[in-house]
């Protein structure tokens, strides 16, 4: 029978229960997990502190060093760069300082320093590439390079050789943008000259052949001839309008990728940025993976697409740039026409003679050359000087220094993390563990389930608690040699709660009741089963205590060996090839013959026979009750070690001969909901007579509750041994 609380007990004021698992609070819990794991905890702790050491000892130590250098910023205003709003403001900044981990940029540093250390690779540029890191610091034009390396003397090496070879390679850049301006220059100047000599000559001829004065005649300028001469003026200004638009668009034209004559767009700029980094990361994965790799074919995919933008982006540019040169040079063909008209309007008004407006109209001619070969002539100037002596546009602002080198990550530090990360893996896999198998723990919890008043808890004995007389014992040992210990005083609560639950049964009339010589006169017995859901639950051990402790009380005690697939109780008491259960049941085997005497009861094993058994099932079902209610009238108790519930039917069939049962469930092992199935079907039978938790962590069971005071100094009060 179940022990439920009856009516009289209803009527009792209830005492205060300690509240379970899911009543208390979420920091509770989060408590209590770390309370109950700290032993696992710890051991992560120590081998994430030793494979930091390791990986430590393996890893060479990493040092920083920085070098700053400041940029001086991007020219503004109309210097013939478009800007159509396609990147954001400081989008050439951007792109000057990702220049400086450019292949141009690392190749020249370990040109100019051939023992800066690198790790060996097929491309060093792309090794060098990886020691460094470039980022903008906040609010201002200063680059900062970040060096890594196995020593402060070899990244502060590092650091200064790519932060000379980056200033270095602005002051190139410029030079060539300027020689490259110099030589279109020298080679369109020729025929600007030429231009203007002729221009100059056809008017000196037109003088002479007309004897005419420069700028007129003697009479002085009217209103018309001087609204001709600013009109001469806004076309000269025009045609060096139109010569600058058709000098960009053939540069643009002309220029490479990666050119200066690319940088008139910052989107541009930005899209080249893009595509350098692309194929950096693309260089990267090609030294760890194939071709077919997917992060490399999606990364090919990138480069294209980015390769379409760009060259969309180019063909935009073009356009623009055409479209500013056919505007210039209609501009520049509109001013000549109303200039045109306006001297066919000013000549029959002014007076003046034909030869006179020709005149003036070679003149300007002459004058919009000279102004056009005259600025030509100056900008060629100034970019001779620039290829010749180039202002710096970059600077190091601080070098790098060994001294104030620093480490990548303090070992203190890192030690620290890996054993913080080790002891998180394990609380995180011991959590995932409970959540997932959802394991009988808490003693309150697992009564609840099963509608109980109390659960006992048979503690895990460690080796120094099963050591007596020089040697390891069994566990179910522990009863009989110490008997005051708190395994021993487990065996009794289950004994308690079964002499609680109702008196002896009545004295079996079954027909079959045969017999036996063996056997002596009937007396009342009782039958007790002891099963559990799963092998390995601790039932044989268990039926064992039960025994013993039975026998200590002084009661007549029967031990069975039920389970003839896996007679765990005869290989307990070594009697493997005595008679037992299964000859008695088969061969008709004398009770005398078939038990043996141990600890002050007597044990059958499972029998010699047990293991030629076909059906153990049809056998036990067939004679096993008959032979049970037997034993029952010669002993107190009868005690059946039966196999597992869920594994096999035999303890069902042995169930319908019971009086009672005791089921083992095994603490941090066997899930709640085949405890709350198992229980369920011995309380269809009106059978669930105790609950057996085995192999009881007594250092973690309270803090799965609510925090029980029990600590160990406190048990030692009332156990030893």
């Amino acid at each position: 029978m179940t022990p439920r609380a009856t009516d009289s007990e209803a009527s009792r004021p209830a005492w205060p229960q300690p509240q379970t698992a899911d009543e208390t609070s979420m920091a509770a819990r989060g408590i209590n997990a770390l309370r109950r794991h700290r032993p696992a905890m710890a051991g992560g702790a120590a081998l994430g502190l030793l494979a930091t050491g390791l990986a430590l000892a393996w890893l060479p130590q990493q040092w920083q060093a920085f070098a700053d250098i400041e940029l001086a910023p991007p020219r503004t205003g109309n210097n013939g760069r478009i800007d159509d709003g396609a990147g954001p403001p400081d989008a050439a900044v951007e792109n000057q300082g990702l220049m400086a981990l450019s292949r141009p940029v690392l190749l020249r540093a370990l040109a100019n320093a051939p023992d800066l250390v690198v790790r060996p690779h097929r491309d060093p540029a792309l090794a060098l590439r990886d020691q460094f890191a470039v980022r903008r610091l906040p609010r201002t034009m200063v680059w900062r390079i970040t060096a890594t390396a196995q020593t402060p003397d070899i990244a502060a090496s590092l650091a200064n050789g790519v932060a000379n070879a980056w200033v270095a390679e602005h002051r190139q850049l410029k030079i060539d943008a300027a020689t490259r301006l110099a030589a279109s220059l020298e080679a369109r100047l020729p025929a600007l000259a030429q231009q203007l000599q002729a221009s100059e000559r056809a008017a000196a001829l037109w003088r002479r052949q007309h004897a005419l004065v420069a700028g007129g005649d003697a009479s002085g300028a009217s209103l018309a001839e001087k609204q001709l001469a600013d009109m001469n003026g806004r076309l000269a200004q025009a045609r060096a309008a139109a010569i600058d638009a058709r000098t960009r668009l053939e540069r643009f034209s002309a220029a490479t990728p990666g050119d200066d004559g690319e940088n008139i767009s910052p989107a541009m700029q930005g899209m080249r940025r893009q595509m350098t980094d692309l194929a950096r990361r693309d260089a990267d994965l090609a030294t760890r993976y194939g071709p077919q790799y997917p992060e490399r074919a999606a990364m090919r995919a990138q480069i294209g697409a980015m390769a379409m933008e760009i060259s969309a982006e180019r063909e935009r540019i073009t356009k623009t740039l055409r479209i500013e040169a056919d505007i210039a040079a209609a501009r520049e063909a509109a001013m000549r026409r109303s200039l045109d008209a306006s001297q066919t309007e000013a000549a029959p008004q002014g007076g003046a003679s034909d030869q006179a407006i020709r005149l003036r109209e070679l003149e300007r001619q002459a004058a919009a050359d000279r102004t056009a070969y005259e600025a030509a002539l100056a900008r060629l100037r100034r970019a001779q000087e620039m290829a010749h002596v180039a202002d710096p546009e970059a600077r190091i602002m601080s070098p790098a220094v060994a001294d104030a080198g620093q480490r990548l990550a303090s070992p203190f530090l890192l030690m620290i993390m890996g054993a913080a990360g080790g002891a998180i893996m394990v609380l995180g896999v011991a959590l995932l563990r409970e959540n997932m198998v959802d394991p009988c723990l808490c003693p309150e919890q697992v009564a609840t389930d099963l509608g109980l008043a109390r659960v006992a808890e048979a503690p895990m004995l460690g080796p120094g608690e099963r050591k007596a007389r020089g040697h390891v014992m069994q566990p179910a040992t522990t009863v009989a040699l110490r008997p005051h210990s708190r395994f021993a005083e487990s065996f009794r609560a289950v004994r308690m709660t079964l002499e609680a639950t109702r008196a002896h049964p009545a004295l079996p009339t079954h027909p079959a009741l045969l017999t036996n010589p063996g056997l002596p006169e009937p007396r009342r017995g009782r039958i007790v089963l002891v099963t559990s859901g799963q092998p390995g639950d601790g039932k044989t051990t268990t039926a064992i205590g039960l025994a013993l402790s039975l026998a200590e009380a002084g009661h007549r005690v029967v031990l069975v060996d039920a389970d003839l697939r896996n007679a765990g109780l005869t290989r307990y008491f070594d009697l493997r090839a005595h008679l037992g259960l299964a000859d008695m049941l088969r061969a008709g085997a004398p009770f005398a013959s078939a038990s043996v005497r141990r600890a002050n009861m007597a044990v059958v094993p499972a029998g010699a026979m047990a293991g030629g058994a076909k059906n153990p099932l049809s056998l036990v079902d067939i004679s096993a009750a008959p032979l049970l209610h037997r034993m029952a009238l010669a002993f107190d108790h009868v005690v059946v070690d039966a196999p597992p519930m869920d594994v096999t039917e035999d303890a069902s069939v042995l169930l319908r001969t019971a009086d009672t049962a005791v089921l083992a469930l095994r603490w941090g092992r066997t899930p709640r909901c085949l405890a709350r199935r198992m229980a369920a079907r011995l309380a269809a039978h009106g059978k669930l007579g105790a609950v057996m938790l085995t192999r009881v962590n007594p250092a973690r069971t309270p803090r799965y509750g609510s925090p029980a005071v029990q600590g160990r100094a406190a048990m030692r009060r009332y156990f030893h041994g």
